[in-house]
Formats: C-alpha cells, sequence, structure tokens
C-alpha cells in the first residue's frame, strides 16, 4: 500500500512494506531559482491597480499589492523544469471580469526576505522566460534592485493554496516606510 503526503518540505511516499516504514522525497516542492530584473512594459503597474485585482489579491494570497511588478528573464534547465512543473500545477487562481484576463498565483519568497508570489497571466503568447512578482511591498526599492542585478527565490509550491496572513489589513498603495519595514524585517521602526 502506497500513502502520500505534502510537507513543509516536499512530498513523500510512504510503503507500508517498506523497511522501518521510511519515507521517500518524490520531489522537492519548493524550487530555489534566480533571474536577472528587467524594466516591464507598464502593464503589470496597471493591472495591479484595478479594484477587483486588489480584491482578488487580498482575498486569495492575503495581501493588498504594491502597485506594479518586478520582472524578472528566467533561462537555464532549473527554469524549464520549474515552468513544466507549474504548468501542470493548479496554483491560486485570480478570477478575471470579462474583458479582462485571469492568473495563477504561486507563493514566492525573494531574496530570502520578502514573501509575494508569481503571477502567471492566463495568455497564449505570455513569454516562456518572463517571471512577474506581486509583493505587498515596492521591491525594487526594498532590496535596492537595478535592470541587470540577479535576485534569488524560494517558488514554494507547497503553499500555494494558502494566503499569507502577514500583512493582510496592510494597503501597500499607501503604506509608511515604518510599516513596509515591518512587514519585510518583521520590525518595528
Amino acid at each position: 500500500m502506497l500513502r502520500a503526503s505534502v510537507t513543509g518540505t516536499g512530498r513523500f511516499v510512504r510503503m507500508s512494506s517498506a523497511p522501518h516504514g521510511s519515507f521517500e522525497p518524490v520531489a522537492a516542492a519548493r524550487i530555489p531559482l534566480a533571474g536577472m530584473v528587467t524594466r516591464g512594459d507598464g502593464v503589470g503597474r496597471r493591472f495591479t491597480s484595478l479594484d477587483w485585482v486588489v480584491e482578488e489579491f487580498r482575498a486569495k494570497l492575503g495581501f493588498v499589492p504594491h502597485p506594479g511588478t518586478l520582472n524578472l528573464h528566467m533561462s537555464g534547465p532549473r527554469w524549464r523544469a520549474a515552468r513544466q512543473r507549474l504548468a501542470a500545477a493548479p496554483g491560486i487562481a485570480i478570477t478575471s471580469p470579462a474583458g479582462f484576463c485571469g492568473a495563477r498565483c504561486f507563493r514566492i519568497r525573494l531574496a530570502g526576505r520578502i514573501d509575494g508570489a508569481l503571477v502567471l497571466p492566463d495568455v497564449t503568447d505570455y513569454p516562456s522566460h518572463k517571471f512577474e512578482i506581486v509583493a505587498p511591498v515596492p521591491v525594487r526599492a526594498t532590496l535596492g534592485l537595478g535592470d541587470g542585478d540577479r535576485v534569488t527565490l524560494q517558488l514554494d509550491l507547497t503553499r500555494s493554496t494558502v494566503p499569507l496572513r502577514v500583512g493582510a489589513s496592510l494597503d501597500a498603495r499607501t503604506a509608511s516606510r515604518a510599516q513596509i519595514a515591518w512587514l519585510v524585517r518583521g520590525e518595528q521602526s
């Protein structure tokens, strides 16, 4: 008999006939990735400022997105493998009204400091190398990033359906620097 479960460190399959009740990892649910910061075209800023998007993100991701997205250019075999897993994963559906595209989101932790989400718009011609991140803080300013900088992240498929509750009541569009510092570092300044 096989029994599968997902934990904070990955997916495990347990075989009742396995010696000593051992567990074997099937696939890591947290995927370390790195990408190159690149300039966007402004669509993310308009998208994340729409009232229905703000409400979808607040309800389903647990935060109000700072206007805009951080765009990363992704490449290499690790990204291609991650992209295949993303294509097969349900993620968190951002449901759109008529005339707009929806999206799927996946939890990420950027540079070991900022929790946010990868947004994959539901459009057929979306570039396979493009990685758009939304967060409750201004990511570029908070991390001091510029075009061409390399940034690391953890893509977390295990938490993809659990809303982020830290900072859920914080509106990134009107938050003070002290509130953003608290959210990023857990400190009051």
